[in-house]
């Protein structure tokens, strides 16, 4: 049985016969898993619409689906399985919802006319190889909570021009984004993240890794015990040449990149400003707490009527300083 092109297909599941010729999909609201290779090779689909209750979508269910445009993917799908919209050469908008917690290996493989993807927060991991030459993606926005990205997942996306990785991101495979080669900019939001930038990053001969999350913390200093001019002169003292400082933000070339494979000088400069940091906010934690002690102590030998605001004491830093080295 093939179908009218003008019909549209309802997918009951249950190893259901799909006709190859299928242009539309509507899913019926009772199917919960889609069998592997279901719509492969339905050179002419070019619209599926998923049920809300969905749960998972078999290996290479939409695979070589040639004229695929979109994909809408609901909050009870898990997981993107092996392949699911491999070769899919004309799909250029996917909406992946709340509830996935993993991209799996060659889920969007040369999917070459997609532009933009935003990873849910819920998303945990990217798999091998799951953007893997989609040239024409510009944007990829991923969400806190990303804990993986598997080796070469953006092989080859060559739009790509800047990626944000969240403070929860561990692990980045090798050549996660080899020959990304207008990717310019590279936000590394984690203070713990130690992968090999050389090795993530072959290829990629004119980016800046943004280490933002500890200029952050550095930006939030407060001069309580040292002039901020003071605390980057003692950051100056132990950071690594290759690891650059404009103001209060700390950045580092691919050149660096390349030179860090040999001797990890960046990733050693940023722990000791990370130690030295923190210190600075153990400082400024401890003095907020000696300030409350003291305005807590001069209000109580005033009487009911005390101007509160009066009573605050502001210690100057050289005391601060003083009293917390005592305190250390």
């Amino acid at each position: 049985m093939t179908s009218n092109k003008s019909d549209v297909f309802e997918y009951m599941g249950n190893g259901q016969a799909v006709p190859k010729d299928v242009v539309s999909l509507r899913f019926h609201s009772s199917v919960i898993e889609v069998d592997n290779n279901a719509f492969r090779d339905c050179k002419q689909l070019t619209d599926v619409v998923l049920n809300e209750g969905l749960q998972s979508i078999g290996e290479y269910a939409f695979s070589d689906c040639e004229l695929l445009k979109s994909i809408n993917l609901p909050s009870t799908v898990s997981s993107i399985g092996v392949g699911v919209f491999r070769y899919c050469n004309m799909l250029k908008e996917v909406v992946l919802n709340e509830g996935i917690d993993e991209i799996g290996f060659h889920s969007f493989y040369c999917c070459k006319t997609l532009e933009c993807i935003i990873i849910p927060s819920t998303t945990i991991e990217i798999g091998t190889e799951a953007f893997c030459g989609c040239t024409r993606l510009k944007e990829v926005v991923v969400g806190e909570g990303l804990q993986t990205i598997r080796k070469e997942a953006f092989l080859h996306c060559k739009s790509l021009a800047s990626i944000d990785f969240p403070s929860t991101l561990r692990v980045v495979g090798y050549a996660a984004f080899e020959g990304c080669i207008n990717l310019k900019e590279v936000n590394i939001n984690g203070d713990k993240q130690l992968m090999k930038l050389s090795e993530v990053f072959n290829d990629c001969s004119n980016q800046i890794f943004n280490f933002q999350s500890i200029s952050t913390r550095l930006d939030n200093i407060p001069a309580a015990s040292l002039s901020q001019m003071d605390i980057m002169c003692k950051i100056d003292a132990i950071r690594d040449p290759l690891l650059q400082r404009n103001g209060s933000k700390l950045f580092a070339s691919a050149e660096a990149a390349g030179a860090e494979k040999e001797g990890e000088t960046i990733k050693g400069s940023l722990d000791k400003i990370d130690r030295l940091i923190t210190y600075y906010e153990t400082i400024k934690e401890g003095t907020i707490v000696f300030e409350l002690a003291l305005w807590k102590a001069k209000l109580e030998q005033g009487d009911h009527h005390i101007n509160r605001d009066a009573c605050r004491i502001d210690v100057p830093g050289p005391v601060k300083d003083a009293v917390m080295q005592y305190l250390w």
